[in-house]
């Protein structure tokens, strides 16, 4: 392979070999969707046409156990639709979708796009990851490729070993200051000599932080003898390839000498937790340290176990024996206990990769270390990976299913009309300064339960800042929103997105935006746009009359957009910094609409 990893799982998925930054299409072998993607995502696809899914392998995991009408709606839904498109469905309890997706699905060589929790982990198996929407998996299971900037690609050359007591996440925050924002927006990839005592578990925690914690695209480790070690030890020798990248090519280098990442050494901590996202031999390692302890656990911990497949595979070889009587207290996801926020002091293990946690995620080894009473208590070993047990019950098997069986609460979305001239509305929404996600969409079991449907988010749309805005919006059919700040801070980004489209709101004027919330509503064909001069924020008020004229004529060649106050006579600038095939996708009505277009003329 003359190429990196990196740049040959793009190539073979579509990219071509172009320079970092261009623009660039990438088809996604594997599509994985948890219970919220999922619901969205395949009602999205049954908007595309639905039928057979086009993408080799899609799997659709429910999280939890069905514990309500709009739950068992929900999962009712998912396994008539994954069975009408072909998907596996995961019977709901085999745990996170990420976890169930490496165990029974990673391919090496191949490319995965998900938005689920965790899923950035396979590429510690020699996979590329991609962070997508639901829209853009609804799209990928219709064939559609994914738009992507062309990243640019740091090789880290890995030296040494981890000493005892430090593991992957303490490797990954080295890594992090010292790269800093060189690694925004890059792909790492690992190669050296260091990487022969890197375990699994470390590998993955590696990946599935780097999203989080530097801002990466994602992370390629080799397929080498520790993944056919990893896949064979749950049944799946045979899926393994090697694909070990040249050390060459990359857009920049990195040198990662593992025997100086320090473990953390702290006595001051409240409390323990290892998530429902742990590594079966995160808890082994965990288990080991308790047994080596020369008196009684006297600091809370607890587990959270991430399905029934995990609680199989650890009572097999005796490790929740050795946890419970070492004074660990279990839990299911579905507990009380088990989605509370950490307490502060306390430190944690396989939370969720998108989780703000008091304090920086910790590895299985660091935390063994500190409850072992030192690193030397909890030395550090690198062995083959602990056998997960495949239960065939888990999985429903792709098969030819009636049609999809939708609740109430569930939807077929309708993208927005194309655009073929001007923009004229009013404004429904002004906000002033910081405007959050959470206030354009209040976030809580009410709203969670609309999600399968558009068109009640938008009944919610900014509630938290003005309590007409959404029927203004249903009374004019659609219009613009303004503030003199950022725009769409935090989450749920993609929700008040679709929720802002619902209402026919065609464009949005602020100071900045939200990274993922202006993704989010490019994707959903809304077109964010930025004062010219911040100043002219300040003659816009709620109820005034704005027009874009010719806006589908202009937005190719331009980057700067007139904007008329047709109340007060006035005109402004408002720019962007859009591509063509953004542009494009705006004018479609969203990425729908784009892949609607053929059957639109």
């Amino acid at each position: 392979m003359a190429a990196n990893l990196t740049r040959f799982l793009l190539e073979a998925h579509g990219a071509g070999r172009p320079e970092p930054g261009r623009p660039v299409n990438v088809s996604p072998g594997h599509v994985v969707l948890d219970e919220e993607s999922g619901v969205v995502a395949m009602l999205a696809f049954e908007a595309l046409g639905g039928g057979r899914a086009r993408c080799p392998v899609a799997l659709v995991v429910p999280g939890r156990e069905a514990a309500g009408p709009d739950t068992l709606d929900d999962q009712r839904y998912l396994r008539t639709a994954a069975s009408a498109a072909g998907a596996w469905f995961a019977r709901p309890g085999a745990g996170p979708a990420a976890a169930l997706h490496r165990r029974r699905f990673a391919d090496p060589g191949n490319c995965l796009a998900s938005p689920v929790p965790g899923a950035a982990g396979a590429g510690a198996l020699g996979m590329l990851v991609l962070a997508a929407s639901p829209l853009e998996c609804a799209a990928a299971l219709a064939g559609q490729p994914l738009l992507r900037a062309r990243p640019h690609v740091v090789g880290v050359h890995l030296t040494g070993a981890l000493p005892a007591g430090a593991g992957g996440a303490e490797a990954l925050a080295v890594l992090a200051a010292a790269l800093g924002r060189a690694a925004r927006g890059a792909v790492l990839e690992y190669y050296g000599d260091g990487l022969a005592s890197l375990a699994m578990a470390d590998r993955v925690a590696m990946s599935a932080l780097a999203p989080r914690l530097l801002g990466a695209v994602a992370s390629v480790f080799p397929s080498d003898e520790a993944v056919r070690d990893y896949l064979a030890a749950r049944g799946r020798e045979g899926d393994w390839r090697r694909f070990e990248g040249a050390r060459e090519s990359f857009d920049d280098t990195f040198e990662l000498d593992l025997s100086k990442v320090a473990s953390p050494r702290s006595s001051d901590f409240s409390s323990v937790r290892f998530g429902p996202y742990s590594e079966d031999d995160d808890l082994r390692v965990l288990a080991d340290a308790l047994a080596a302890r020369a008196r009684s656990l006297d600091t809370d911990v607890q587990v959270v176990l991430g399905g029934r497949a995990m609680r199989v595979a650890l009572a097999a070889d005796g490790t929740l024996e050795r946890l419970v009587a070492a004074g660990v207290e279990l839990l299911e996801t579905s507990d009380l206990g088990a989605g509370l926020a950490l307490p502060a002091g306390a430190i944690a293990c396989g939370e969720e990769d998108g989780a703000d946690p008091v304090t920086p995620p910790r590895s299985a080894a660091s935390i063994a270390a500190l409850l072992s009473g030192g690193a030397e208590r909890a030395a550090r070993t690198v062995a083959a990976p602990g056998t997960a047990a495949l239960d065939p019950a888990e999985l429903l098997a792709p098969a030819a299913g009636t049609a999809p069986e939708r609740g109430a609460l569930h939807r077929v979305p309708r993208p927005l009309s194309p655009l073929t001239g001007g923009l004229r509305g009013v404004v429904l929404l002004r906000g002033a300064g910081r405007v959050t996600c959470e206030q354009l969409l209040p976030w809580g079991p009410r709203t969670r339960a609309l999600l399968g449907d558009a068109d009640a988010l938008g009944s919610h749309w900014g509630r938290g800042l003005d309590a007409g805005a959404a029927a203004r919006g249903r009374a004019h059919r659609g219009g613009f929103a303004v503030t003199d700040g950022e725009y769409g801070a935090g989450e749920p980004a993609e929700a008040a997105a679709r929720a802002t489209a619902a209402l026919g709101v065609r464009a949005v004027l602020a100071a900045s935006f939200g990274e993922a919330h202006e993704r989010a509503l490019l994707l959903c064909g809304v077109l964010p746009l930025r004062w010219e001069r911040a100043d002219d924020a300040a003659n816009v008020q709620v109820g005034d009359e704005l027009e874009l004229p010719l806006l589908a004529e202009v937005l190719p060649a331009l980057s700067r957009v007139t904007v008329r106050h047709l109340t007060r006579g006035l005109s402004f600038g408002a720019v962007h910094a859009l591509g063509a095939r953004q542009l494009e996708m705006v004018r479609a009505g969203g990425l729908l609409g784009l892949a609607l277009e053929p059957e639109r003329t």
